[in-house]
C-alpha cells in the first residue's frame, strides 16, 4: 500500500479556512462537512492528504414562484403545468439540488462525483429522483503558465455557458441560449488553459442519445469554444455573468460551434442534425457587469422516408448589473434584454410561454419564441456561495396574446 494511502486512512486532516481538524478516520470527517462549513463563511471544506485532496460541494437553490401567463386565444395559462388553465397561487420547489465531492490525487489526476434532485416539487415533475450530474477523471499537465487537461466521463462541455455557468449568473434564471444546444453528456474533452487563450473541445454521446433500436445508428455531439481574454491587468479567470464588485476592469470574448449529429427522434422515424454557432461576450468594470451573446442553431431533419426539412434559430441577449456595497452585504440591480426566435422562417409564431421538461430533464426559465425583459436585484451575503435573488420577467409571443408575467425568489447556498 502506497505511503499516502496508509496515511490518509490513519490520519487524514480536515482544513476549513485556515483551521486544520486531525481526525482518526475518513467516514465521520465526510459526514461533518456540510455542517463545519456552514459555519466557517462559506469557505471550502475538504479532506487533505499528502496525495489525495477531497472537498464537498453543495448547490441548492430554494425557490418561490408566481404566475400571470396568457395562450395565444388571451385565456389563462399554468406556466406549471404548461397548459391553458389558472395557475397555483404560488410554487414552491428546489431549482437546483447538487451534491457530491470534488478532489484531486496527486495534484494531476481531477475528478467529481455528484447527483442531483434539479425541480424537486415542480408542479410538473412531483418527486424528483436522484441522477447522476457530474462523474468524471482527468489529468492535468504542463508547465508554467500554459496548462492541458484530457478528461473522461461525464460532464458539461466546453460550451453554451449559459447551460453550465448558473451559480454565478446575473439572474436566477437561465439565459434563453441555453435552448440552443445545451451539452452535458458522457465523453472526452480537452482543454487549453493559458494566460490569455482558453480553448476546449468535446466528443459526447448526442444529446437525445436513448438506446433506440432503429434501423439507422446515432452520432456524436462535437463541440468547440475559445476564449480571449485582456492582457495582465484586464483578464478574468474565468467566464461568468458577475463578478460582483470586483475591483478593477477585464474582458473576456468567446467564439464557439457545435455538431449535434444524426439524433434519432424515434425508432425508425427520422434523425435530426442541429448546428450551432454562438459568440458572447462579458465586460467588467469594477461594480459593472455587462453580457451580450448571440447565438444561432440549425436542425435539419431526415426522415428515414420522404424529402428533409430545416429549421433556422436564433437567440440575441444584452444583459447588464450594476454591483454596489451596503455595509457589509453587495446589492446588485440588473436588466436584460432577449429576443428569442426559435423558427426564423415563421414571423407569427404564437406559442404559449412554456412547455414542461420530460422527466429527466430539467423545465427551462426562458419563453418560446418572442420577447423577454427579465429586471432583478441581486443581494450577496457572501458573494455567490450565499445569496438572494428577485427577479421579474415580462414575455411577449411573436404573434397572438400569449404573454407571460412571472415573479421568482431564490436564494443560493453554493460551496
Amino acid at each position: 500500500m502506497p505511503v499516502g494511502a496508509h496515511r490518509f486512512r490513519t490520519h487524514p486532516r480536515v482544513r476549513i479556512a485556515d483551521k486544520e481538524i486531525r481526525l482518526k478516520i475518513l467516514a465521520p470527517s465526510l459526514a461533518a462537512l456540510a455542517g463545519v462549513a456552514l459555519t466557517q463563511n462559506l469557505d471550502a471544506a475538504h479532506v487533505e492528504d499528502q496525495d489525495l485532496k477531497l472537498s464537498l460541494v453543495l448547490n441548492l437553490q430554494p425557490r418561490a414562484e408566481v404566475t400571470d401567463a396568457s395562450d395565444a386565444g388571451g385565456g389563462d395559462f399554468d406556466v406549471q403545468a404548461g397548459a391553458s388553465g389558472e395557475p397555483d397561487t404560488a410554487d414552491f420547489y428546489l431549482r437546483r439540488l447538487r451534491t457530491g465531492i470534488k478532489g484531486s490525487y496527486q495534484d494531476r489526476w481531477k475528478f467529481a462525483g455528484i447527483i442531483n434532485a434539479d425541480d424537486a416539487g415542480r408542479r410538473d415533475q412531483g418527486t424528483r429522483a436522484l441522477t447522476v450530474h457530474q462523474a468524471y477523471v482527468g489529468y492535468e499537465f504542463g508547465e508554467d503558465a500554459i496548462a492541458h487537461l484530457v478528461q473522461g466521463g461525464l460532464d458539461y462541455a466546453f460550451f453554451n455557458h449559459a447551460t453550465a455557468s448558473n451559480s454565478s449568473a446575473l439572474f436566477p434564471i437561465q439565459r434563453a441560449s441555453a435552448e440552443l444546444l445545451p451539452v452535458r453528456g458522457i465523453g472526452v474533452a480537452y482543454r487549453l488553459s493559458t494566460p490569455i487563450v482558453r480553448f476546449g473541445v468535446d466528443a459526447q454521446n448526442n444529446t437525445g442519445d436513448d438506446g433506440l433500436v432503429a434501423s439507422e445508428s446515432e452520432g456524436l455531439v462535437y463541440t468547440g469554444r475559445i476564449e480571449i481574454t485582456g492582457p495582465g491587468d484586464l483578464a478574468l479567470g474565468r467566464f461568468q455573468e458577475t463578478y460582483l464588485n470586483k475591483e478593477g476592469i477585464g474582458f473576456i470574448v468567446g467564439i464557439e460551434a457545435g455538431l449535434n449529429q444524426d439524433d434519432r427522434n424515434a425508432a425508425n422515424t427520422s434523425s435530426a442534425t442541429s448546428t450551432v454557432m454562438g459568440v458572447d461576450v462579458v465586460f467588467h468594470l469594477e461594480g459593472l457587469n455587462v453580457l451580450a451573446e448571440y447565438r444561432t442553431r440549425t436542425i435539419e431533419t431526415e426522415p428515414d422516408a420522404g424529402a428533409s426539412s430545416e429549421v433556422d434559430a436564433d437567440i440575441l441577449i444584452v444583459q447588464a448589473g450594476y454591483a454596489f456595497a451596503v455595509g457589509p452585504i453587495v446589492l446588485e440591480p440588473a436588466a436584460r434584454y432577449q429576443i428569442i426566435d426559435l423558427d426564423d422562417a415563421n414571423d407569427d409564431e404564437a406559442l404559449p410561454y412554456f412547455v414542461p421538461a420530460t422527466a429527466t430533464t430539467v423545465s427551462r426559465d426562458y419563453g418560446r419564441s418572442g420577447n423577454e425583459i427579465d429586471v432583478g436585484i441581486n443581494c450577496y451575503f457572501n458573494g455567490h456561495g450565499n445569496k438572494l435573488s428577485l427577479a421579474y420577467s415580462m414575455w411577449e409571443a411573436e404573434d397572438g396574446d400569449a404573454d407571460a408575467n412571472i415573479v421568482r425568489l431564490q436564494h443560493q447556498l453554493n460551496f
